[in-house]
This record gives C-alpha cells, sequence and structure tokens, in this order.
C-alpha cells in the first residue's frame, strides 16, 4: 500500500505504539478514521465539482455549435445570406401616410402658412393630447407650455421659447411639422408618436399658447358633430373621387372613339 513494505508499516506502527502509548491508540484510530472520511468526502465533491463543470462546458459547446448550425441553415435559405431585407419597392408601411411638406425652411413656412388640425377639437382628443404632451413635451416646454421644463430649469436645454412667443408665432401647421421633422435641438417624433396622436397633442399645445395670451378658451365639439363633420368630408371626398373617375372613364371613351375613328379613315383610304 502507497508502496510501503510489510516492515516499514510495522515499523511506524511499533512507533506510534511507543510514543502514543497503548491506552490512546483506540482514541487515535476513531479520530483517524473521522479525518479520512471528511478527506474522502472532501475529495468526492471536489471530483463532482469538477465533472459538473466539464459537463456544463460541454452542454455550452454543444448548444453553440446547435445554433451556429441554425444560423448557418437560414442564412442559406435566404438570398445572399442575408435576412433583414429591404421594403418591396412602392410599398409603405401598414398605417403610415405619406406627408407631403418637405424638410425645408420652405417646407416649414409652407405648413405654418397652409396646415391645419383635421381633428375635431373635442374634449377626449384634448385629454389625450394633454396626456401624450405631459410624456413627451413637458420635460422641456414645461406643464405649462412657457419653456420653462425641467430640462431648461436645470439647464441642460437652454433657449426653449414660451409658445406665445411672438417671433415664433407658432400655427397648427408650424407644430405639427417640428414634431414630425424636428427642429434645432429638438428631434422628431414621428417614430414614437402616430399621426393622430400628433394632432391631439397639437391641440393641447394650441390650448396653451391660448392660455399664455389669455386668449378665451376655444369651445369643444360635441362627439356627434364631429361624428356629423367626419360623415360629411368622407362623403365629399367619396363624390369626388367619384368624379374624377367619371372624368377619367369620359377621357379614356373619347380617346377610344377617336382611335376607332382613325382606324376606320385609314381602312377606307386603303380600300
Amino acid at each position: 500500500m502507497f508502496d510501503f513494505s510489510f516492515w516499514e508499516l510495522s515499523l511506524v506502527g511499533l512507533i506510534t505504539l511507543v510514543v502514543v502509548g497503548p491506552d490512546k491508540i483506540p482514541s487515535l484510530a476513531r479520530k483517524t478514521g473521522v479525518y479520512a472520511g471528511k478527506l474522502k468526502k472532501f475529495l468526492n465533491k471536489i471530483k463532482a465539482d469538477i465533472d459538473n463543470e466539464l459537463n456544463l462546458e460541454e452542454l455550452k459547446e454543444l448548444k453553440e455549435l446547435s445554433l451556429k448550425d441554425q444560423s448557418n441553415h437560414l442564412n442559406d435559405f435566404f438570398e445572399n445570406s442575408q435576412e433583414a431585407k429591404l421594403p418591396v419597392e412602392g410599398t409603405i408601411p401598414r398605417g403610415w401616410k405619406p406627408y407631403g411638406y418637405e424638410d425645408s425652411n420652405d417646407g416649414y413656412q409652407n405648413a405654418k402658412a397652409n396646415l391645419s388640425n383635421p381633428l375635431p377639437y373635442t374634449e377626449d382628443n384634448v385629454n389625450e393630447g394633454k396626456a401624450l404632451y405631459t410624456i413627451y413635451c413637458a420635460i422641456c416646454h414645461g406643464d405649462k407650455g412657457d419653456g420653462k421644463g425641467t430640462l431648461s430649469q436645470r439647464e441642460k436645454i437652454l433657449g426653449i421659447p414660451a409658445y406665445n412667443d411672438a417671433g415664433r408665432a407658432i400655427t397648427e401647421g408650424s407644430v405639427y411639422h417640428v414634431m414630425y421633422y424636428g427642429l434645432n435641438t429638438m428631434g422628431s417624433y414621428a417614430a414614437q408618436t402616430s399621426e393622430k396622436e400628433r394632432w391631439q397633442i397639437n391641440h393641447y399645445v394650441m390650448d396653451l399658447k391660448r392660455q399664455l395670451n389669455g386668449d378665451p378658451k376655444r369651445e369643444f365639439v360635441s362627439e356627434e358633430e364631429a361624428e356629423l363633420n367626419t360623415l360629411v368630408e368622407n362623403t365629399d371626398a367619396t363624390e369626388e373621387m367619384s368624379a374624377e373617375e367619371h372624368r377619367e372613364d369620359n377621357h379614356a371613351a373619347e380617346a377610344h372613339e377617336e382611335e376607332t375613328t382613325e382606324g376606320e379613315q385609314e381602312n377606307t383610304e386603303v380600300n
């Protein structure tokens, strides 16, 4: 055992007997057995921990290989091994509407002069606009629209004008244009808000401007009036589209008739 001969072990036993004494041999043997058991458990635990670590590493490597194989398989499936693709030419995202004013000073001035809020001025729209304003705008422009928001007061952003600033002379069109494209240190909110939400915020911003100017509060439109106006606008738009389609059909019929007449004349001349 451990490369010790019988005589060497006997010598160790004899020395232990002489040094310890025959009375303490049984106690020493018990303690030796206890510590040997603890040592064995400790070594077994270390071995188990090492085995677990090795198993975890193997599982991790297998998982990485599996994900890599899946990724290679997907890349082989897509053209040019590219998963992200550009939208089909001529298509737009669902629910998106084009905005007819360009991101330029001329576009800003044009929107300022001609663009107006299409949403009815109802209490619900204004309340929704207030809630959205608190989320996106108040931190800079202030709860009252006076340019004294938290970031302005802490001098994180300077030079924020009040909504009744005479030099700006904001309108529904200019407010919407700036929300859509951004201006100076203000970024665009076209990605964070929908078209309807921007117009709801627009209503509330113009309310704040009136309050700063001391102007009387604008009267709300009832839901019934709003629905009626929407119905009338949709009817007018439908009638206009129908009239345009009718004009196009008449133009196409006239063009076809002219082509037919010219063809008959050519046939007559040939005969």
